[in-house]
């Protein structure tokens, strides 16, 4: 049998190949093995079992699959499949009538008959793999009826020297508790011809390397990071989301959807009912947070482990110590997706309260973002205002950079929304525009700085250099979003850096702290703009420090912005222990704390990262300004 070239790349899996191989070479030469390949939907099994047979030496394979049908479908329906293959190339099948029975044939129904059945399969293998040898692949063996298992079993157990290489594909996903297969695959495997592969999700890097060849582009670290987090690794989610031109934040699909909710659309209307307010949480929650939103829909916590189990059992929920999560990220995003629009606001607006009364055992941390969350897609502006800069100080924390800056950019899209939005925040618009610049410049987003900057100063109502010995009545401000300009300017560059620095300093006293960074970061772009062969002579002077005040040191170059995982670098020093959401003396600190709720994908890195303020404020710990 000839097997087109498929059009998706091959990626990785050379383990697997090289078990399939030396499993089909044992059966040539001591005879019959049988290999069983585990995996979930989409992770693969097919596209790994089409590169095999494409580089096996076999003279023949054959291949049948089980019918959706299952036990209601036709009896022995992947080896029928399978055998009339091998009988069109040539093969015997005159004691095959009743596996492959001509229309209007009857069948017998005897234990003798079906004796005598299993038999003729096994003499017409014997023949038909000598003497090369032979390959029959059956695939899907989750949806086996009762009659083919029993074949199956006979055949693992009694093809002995014939050179017969079996490979079965199972999805493990569908073997709920009371599957037939829970109880008979493990003693099947465990006989000594038999081999179990199981087929694992892509890697980080294998995803990345699928994204390439399908794209012909490389994704951003970000981007990746997202996608593959999405996808759970698995090649054809991977290829969906790719396909739909925006890896990171496409909406997934119809098919893989539905391949998705196949597994949810048998289960009870309770259980389907609480998977719904599950999955409004994202892909995991607390069992007190579940318990509590569930109380406030009518669902006491019995009944609610009652319509649980189910979910349990079927592998659409895994149990946790403290909860519960989707067995995929993506099973989650297509729960959540499937509920009514009315539902979904409905949902996040529980959450929003039961989270806004406060939960044991939860750190505050996680309340605020998912309070932020939830208080968003339920519609609740001024309280998704407050929460999200709540948010704001405490990703900070955690030095949370891309969660910190959608969080600010979130309180940004609110503020038109709230019209007592600076009352409620203690803060002024330009107060955050000038938060989100300096966390652009860390986050590495050095254009997006550059028009936060542009919106701080415009509502400022800056609109040109300021004239001497008149200084602004927001000159501090001022000078903060002329440097954090600078900086992006200079990463991205561009002319203007040095005029704006020059701004900057002359906006400040001799004595105020933020002089010292600037004039640093206005030593090192003069030396950098310096020609080499320069001499000392011509070096341009720089503003002095103040009356009775050293000059500053000069650093070795202008700040490098930091990717997710770097060390600390010249730009977060920059930004001192204060501005970065850490009084001094404190340690560098990372974490990740935060699952997004489904339906909203978001384009960075789920990775926090952050900048905040030296004081608490009014709402609960948000970066303030000075």
């Amino acid at each position: 049998m000839r097997f087109p070239s498929p059009s998706s790349p091959f990626i990785g899996r050379d383990e697997h190949l090289r078990i399939l191989a030396a499993d089909g070479r044992a059966a040539r030469e001591t005879g019959s093995r049988t290999t069983f390949v585990h995996g979930e939907a989409g992770v693969g099994k097919t596209r790994l079992l089409e590169e095999h047979l494409r580089r096996a030496p076999y003279a023949m394979t054959a291949l049948g699959g089980c019918a959706e049908a299952g036990a209601d479908g036709l009896p022995f329906a992947p080896f029928s499949t399978a055998l009339r293959a091998l009988v069109r190339e040539g093969g015997s099948g005159a004691d095959l009538g009743r596996l492959l029975p001509e229309p209007g044939e009857g069948t017998s129904g005897t234990d003798e008959g079906r004796a005598r059945l299993f038999e003729a399969v096994l003499t017409f293998l014997e023949e038909r793999s000598r003497p090369d040898g032979l390959t029959l692949v059956l695939e899907d063996l989750h949806r086996a009826d009762a009659s083919t298992l029993d074949l199956l079993s006979f055949l693992v157990r009694d093809l002995g020297p014939a050179p017969v290489h079996l490979i079965v594909s199972v999805r493990t996903d569908d073997l709920h508790r009371t599957h037939r297969l829970r109880r008979s695959l493990p003693e099947l495997e465990r006989l000594p011809r038999v081999t179990r592969l199981d087929v694992e999700p892509f890697s980080r890097e294998e995803v990345d390397a699928q994204a390439t060849a399908l794209r012909g582009t490389r994704l951003s670290a970000t981007d990746l990071d997202l996608l593959w987090r999405r996808s759970g690794g698995n090649p054809l989610f991977v290829e969906s989301l790719v396909g739909g031109g925006d890896p990171a934040g496409a909406p997934l699909p119809d098919g893989p959807r539905d391949l998705l909710l196949s597994t949810v659309d048998p289960l009870p209307e309770a259980t389907r009912r609480v998977l719904g307010l599950a999955a409004t949480a994202g892909t995991r929650v607390p069992h007190t947070l579940l318990a509590e939103v569930a109380r406030r829909v009518g669902v006491d916590e019995e009944e609610l482990e009652t319509a649980l189990r189910p979910a349990v059992d079927a592998r659409v929920l895994r149990a946790l110590d403290d909860g519960y999560a989707f067995r995929h990220a993506l099973l989650a995003e297509a729960v959540h997706a499937d509920l009514l629009p009315g539902e979904r606001v409905r949902l996040h607006r529980r959450y929003a309260e039961a989270l806004g009364q406060g939960l044991a055992r939860m750190a505050e941390r996680e309340r605020a973002v998912r309070l932020a969350h939830h208080a968003h897609a339920a519609h609740d502006q001024p309280l998704a205002l407050e929460a999200a800069w709540r948010a704001v100080g405490h990703v900070a924390a955690v030095d949370a950079y891309p969660e910190q800056l959608d969080l600010l950019e979130r309180v940004l899209e609110l503020w038109e929304s709230v019209p007592d939005a600076a009352e409620r925040l203690g803060r002024s618009r330009a107060d955050v525009l000038t938060l989100a610049a300096e966390v652009c410049l860390v986050a590495g987003s050095p254009r997006r700085a550059v028009d936060y900057a542009d919106g701080g100063l415009a509502e400022l109502g800056v609109t040109g250099l300021h004239e001497k010995g008149r200084p602004p009545t927001e000159a501090e401000r001022i000078s903060r979003l002329r440097h954090a300009r600078a900086l992006a300017l200079k990463d991205l560059g561009l002319d203007g850096a040095l005029e704006e620095l020059v701004e900057a300093t002359g906006l400040l006293p001799y004595d105020h702290p933020d002089r010292i960074p600037v004039l640093s970061t206005l030593a090192a772009t003069l030396d950098g703009a310096r020609p080499p062969s320069a001499g000392r002579g011509n070096r341009p002077t720089l503003p002095s420090p103040g009356p009775g005040g050293a000059r500053p040191a000069q650093r070795g170059g202008l700040p490098r912005h930091p990717r997710l995982g770097d060390g600390p670098t010249r730009a977060g020093r920059r930004l001192g222990p204060a501005r970065r959401g850490r009084r001094p003396g404190q340690g560098d600190r990372r974490g990740t704390d935060r699952d997004p709720g489904p339906g909203e994908p978001r384009r960075r890195a789920p990775e926090p990262g952050a900048v905040g303020g030296e004081r608490r404020g009014d709402l609960g710990g948000a970066a303030p300004m000075p």
